[in-house]
């Protein structure tokens, strides 16, 4: 659970990404509610915050290494109430 996360961000530490901007993938929802991310949603959003505390130094030090601004990191901590620039940066290769 919540591997999809850590492994995108693993790769965001260790290499550039390309944001293809095509339709590529589609998830299938249950009308009744019965998928797992929603079954177990509480305990997805437990563990994204886990991973995001412990990888949070390196994603700030990957921004840097990248040339992109980490606009909401302050004094070596994530200030959320920061809301994203009108022109937000992108650490990614874009593709039209």
């Amino acid at each position: 659970m919540c591997d999809d996360y850590e492994l995108l961000v693993r790769t965001f530490l260790t290499t550039r990404m390309v944001h293809v901007q095509r339709l590529g993938y589609l998830q299938y929802l249950q009308r009744d509610g019965g998928n797992t991310q929603r079954l177990r949603n509480k305990e997805i959003q437990r563990l994204v915050r886990l991973f995001a505390w412990r990888y949070e130094q390196q994603i700030h030090d990957r921004f840097e290494e990248l040339g992109v601004d980490d606009f909401i990191w302050r004094d070596g901590v994530l200030d959320w109430t920061i809301p994203n620039p009108a022109d937000a940066p992108a650490a990614n290769y874009v593709l039209p």
